[in-house]
């Protein structure tokens, strides 16, 4: 991917992250940031295991939360109170 013009390391893992949806080849991926996400939440922080929790046609889908997590541990805690 980072052969690419225009494609580094953050664009790699993007596209690596979205791709597993359709691209069973790809499974399980999870980057560094997904697994600071995972961490932070709980969750295994091995990409076999997190896909072991939802699936691996839904990883994708867990992997975007997760980095949404990572980037903000703070959405646990307000989900936490909405309930």
């Amino acid at each position: 991917m980072q052969e690419f013009d225009g494609i580094g390391p953050v664009g790699a893992s993007i596209f690596l992250r979205e791709v597993q949806q359709v691209w069973p080849a790809v499974r399980p991926f999870a980057d560094a940031l997904v697994l600071e996400g995972a961490r932070a939440a709980g969750l295994p922080q091995d990409a076999d295991e997190l896909a072991k929790t939802v699936g691996g046609d839904r990883l994708a889908s867990l992997a975007a939360a997760l980095v949404r997590v990572a980037r903000d541990p703070e959405l646990l805690q307000r989900e936490a109170d909405d309930r």
